[in-house]
């Protein structure tokens, strides 16, 4: 982020994070006529960055960029698509095979492959930002800049409901398909069932629910996941402290976690409260780049991040729409991550 702040104190520098950004599918121009521009001018490749980049600070790249529970928990950003699809699929390849001993006269068995093809809906949503001259000339009073703030409320709103839809999914989808998040995507094995309950959580009973998890995982993973793997928790605010209950030994249940799993990471979620049949969720995902020789366990899948519209001048205000599109959570690898609740 320090990077961009820097690049961004003059007009070039602005010019190039938004061109650095646009290939991550940030800021992205829509395909419309741009800033009013000259008819008969290509807009979008000559108006909309001047536009772009005077309305666009650092303050604002960091609040769309960063990372958020989401991120942490289910994966990276990935584009998949483009804004205009209604359906993604994507073919997810498996490789599969075994061995027999050696004879002259025997047949070897054959490999296979495992073919699946993932289909995700588009959720598209857009909000936008519309200072007046009056209001922003009383906020400036303030040493408020009413344009700024709304510019930030407007990609905190896209930020936050793109990061909702990567754990809960989407129903208002034009397309064939749904669009599936974490807690409800049909291509992970159903959810555990914890054992400790609010009233009666320990360092015994909660060690052993994480540890079931984790080793789920490890056993479905057949050999692609081990104590050496990146792992990450995710789990619901309200259990969060659990990880700091204490055993007899005055060591945390984290403590004695990572002691073994040396490259875990634990990241609480509001999102994750009451999130299946009105219980609390704990995730566990495992990363192995080798795995099935697919990089990544899952993905927050995209079409755009806050796609510019035109700026719209009207007489006493302008107006800006950006827009959003999510596919949910893509998941190529659901042996890698298991899933529990706690019962009560």
């Amino acid at each position: 982020m320090n990077r961009y702040k820097e690049k961004m104190r003059t007009m070039d520098g602005r010019r190039l994070v938004i061109e650095e950004l646009n290939k991550k599918g940030v800021f992205n121009a829509s395909k419309e006529t741009m800033d009013g521009g000259i008819s008969g001018m290509t807009p979008s490749n000559i108006v909309m960055p001047a536009g772009i980049a005077t309305k666009i600070t650092a303050d604002l790249v960091r609040i769309i960029t960063r990372q958020r529970t989401a991120d942490e928990i289910i994966g990276t950003r990935k584009k998949l698509g483009n804004f205009e699809q209604e359906n993604l699929l994507i073919r997810n390849l498996e490789q599969l095979g075994e061995t027999k001993p050696y004879t002259d006269k025997d047949n070897a068995p054959a490999v296979s492959l495992n073919l699946e093809l993932i289909e995700a809906g588009h959720y598209r949503f857009s909000t936008k930002a519309q200072p007046g001259a009056l209001e922003s000339s009383q906020m400036a009073l303030a040493n408020i800049s009413n344009e700024a703030e709304q510019y930030a409320a407007a990609l905190e709103a896209l930020a936050i409901e793109f990061n909702d839809t990567a754990f809960h999914g989407s129903t208002k989808v034009t397309g064939s398909y749904p669009v599936y998040g974490i807690l409800n995507n049909p291509s992970l094995a159903p959810y555990k069932t914890a054992t400790s309950t609010t009233a009666d959580t320990t360092f015994k009973t909660f060690f052993a629910d994480v540890r079931a998890l984790i080793g789920d995982v490890i056993t479905k993973a057949k050999g692609w996941a081990s104590s050496d793997s990146s792992i990450v928790i995710g789990i619901a605010n309200s259990r969060a402290m659990n990880f700091s209950l204490v055993n007899e030994f005055g060591q945390t249940v984290e403590e004695v976690l990572k002691k073994t799993f040396k490259n875990l990471k634990i990241v609480n979620s509001p999102e994750l409260d009451k999130a299946y049949n009105g219980q609390d969720v704990m995730i566990c995902r495992f990363e192995n780049a080798e795995a099935a020789n697919v990089a990544d366990t899952a993905v927050l899948g995209f079409s755009e991040i806050a796609m510019a519209s035109r700026i719209v001048q009207y007489e006493t205000f302008s107006s800006q729409k950006f827009s959003t599109g999510s596919f949910g959570t893509i998941v190529y690898k659901p042996y890698m991550i298991s899933r529990s609740f706690f019962a009560s």
